[in-house]
């Protein structure tokens, strides 16, 4: 998947966001239910990684995506599923320290 695109409602000035190129390989199922799987087997660069580079490692977050981003529709009788897997990695130190500064000063100023 190439090319893809994220508005960004709420704000004309910025129109759209891209997203990475993505590889899935895809699997299907009939028994015991009709199942299709698509597991990530490649995700490209994402845009302005410079700039969120210091808050957590891109790396690693493409790494565990690769790893562990699944998605699979599913038919069970009458009922249609679709389930989402991934995961994300943990939050730099300076990413937590700017949160937690500013969950202070946000108490600060509501409780004085």
């Amino acid at each position: 998947i190439t090319d893809l695109k994220l508005p960004l409602a709420g704000c004309s000035c910025f129109g759209t966001a891209d997203l990475p190129s993505l590889l899935f390989a895809v699997e299907t199922q009939r028994e015991p239910f009709p199942c299709i799987k698509a597991k990530c087997i490649e995700i490209g660069c994402f845009p302005m990684e410079w700039f969120y580079k210091p808050l957590f490692d891109v790396e690693l977050l493409r790494a565990l995506l690769v790893q562990n981003l699944a998605v699979e529709w599913f038919s069970v009788e009458d009922e249609l599923h679709l389930q989402i897997s991934f995961q994300l990695p943990k939050m730099s130190s300076i990413l937590r320290s700017v949160l937690k500064s500013l969950a202070t000063g946000l108490v600060t100023v509501i409780f004085g």
